[in-house]
């Protein structure tokens, strides 16, 4: 990693956060949509509307991926797309759990998941600049 420069994508343990990796220059730390998706796939029992929701919600970022592979779209392209597409579906679902944590019981894993998602959706982001 001495001489790594770029995104690496974590799980979003804090531990990375404080790392040497976080601090060098030319390197931001970027989140997974996956680590983040695990936490509302176990809310499902806890609260099966709002976990699938969120679900479906975040499938249509996978949804902008496929396209841009499929279409074979150029980085500029897929710069593009993100920017328009994925942009807005991140900050719908950033207000979407604000909205929702305001009305939930605490230590549930429904409120587990949005706990752990919240902090980690601008890190997740990074993707899309």
């Amino acid at each position: 990693m001495k001489n790594f420069i770029g995104h690496p994508q974590t799980d979003g343990q804090s531990v990375y956060e404080h790392a040497t990796i976080g601090g060098k220059d030319g390197i931001d730390l970027m989140h997974c949509k996956a680590h983040i998706q695990r936490y509302f796939e176990k809310a499902l029992a806890d609260d099966k509307v709002l976990a699938e929701y969120f679900l479906k919600e975040v499938q249509k970022l996978y949804t902008v991926e496929r396209i841009c592979r499929e279409e074979n779209y150029t980085p500029e392209q897929i710069l593009d797309i993100r920017q328009h597409e994925a942009v807005p579906i991140l900050s719908y679902l950033k207000q979407w759990m604000l909205d929702k944590y305001a009305n939930i019981k605490n230590q549930t894993p429904f409120s587990r998941a949005i706990n752990y998602a919240l902090p980690r959706l601008d890190k997740l982001s990074v993707y899309t600049v």
